[in-house]
């Protein structure tokens, strides 16, 4: 079981799916929490903030371009520059929320995949950087996760019945045969961010019920 107590967690995407969850479970092991997210109002102790665009190369405006690799890359970098001094001087860590996106290319999100393997460079460039500090550095790529916001913050305005269609479709598609949940990604979370992982550094570690695997050449790819 994770010791998190009096240590000082940052949380981004902490007002909805799996930052509200991990904020929550953090919260039951102790830790001290600093939560952020896009919407203020939204926040309680109680998505992630995040959301995916999608569009091809064709269609994808620069301004909505920008504002996805905004939030999604460039908070991320310029965030965790912020806290370098204060992360090597307690030996902390840091665990960056990616996608199995970043290695499985959809051509219907395309920036989303960039931004998604921009993460996955971030956290091997940052764990050989602040490796010999002491400091471990790790990402997470989840598959499809239900009960987050991130289809009903897109463009699409998925509906409770649109996000259903979206879980069951992946669901199949998944190797163990079901969605999963943020509980799933925080359990995770709460490992890597624990001393029981203190000699893992700079890994990529998919979370997708194995959908990673599933034989692409044969059918066309899902949406997310």
């Amino acid at each position: 079981m994770a010791n998190l107590k009096q240590k000082v967690v940052l949380v981004t995407g902490a007002s909805s799916g799996i930052g509200e969850a991990t904020a929550i479970k953090l919260a039951e092991h102790g830790a001290r929490l600093f939560l952020v997210a896009l919407e203020e109002d939204k926040l309680q102790i109680a998505d992630i903030a995040g959301y995916v665009m999608f569009s091809n190369v064709s269609e994808t405006k620069e301004e909505d371009y920008d504002r996805f690799v905004n939030v999604n890359q460039k908070a991320k970098f310029f965030l965790a520059q912020l806290c370098l001094r204060y992360i090597k001087e307690t030996k902390g860590n840091i665990i960056f929320m990616s996608s199995i996106r970043s290695t499985i290319p959809e051509p219907k999100v395309v920036v989303h995949c960039m931004a998604k393997i921009a993460i996955d460079m971030l956290t091997k460039c940052l764990a050989k950087e602040l490796g010999p500090h002491g400091v471990r550095v790790n990402a997470i790529n989840p598959g499809f996760i239900d009960d987050t916001n991130i289809l009903r913050n897109s463009a699409l305005k998925a509906t409770d019945e649109d996000q259903k269609k979206f879980a069951d479709k992946l669901a199949k598609e998944a190797l163990l045969k079901m969605a999963g949940k943020p509980a799933d990604v925080v359990s995770l979370l709460l490992f890597l961010a624990s001393d029981d992982a203190s000699y893992i550094t700079g890994t990529i570690n998919n979370i997708d019920g194995g959908y990673h695997l599933y034989p692409w050449n044969n059918i066309q790819p899902s949406l997310i």
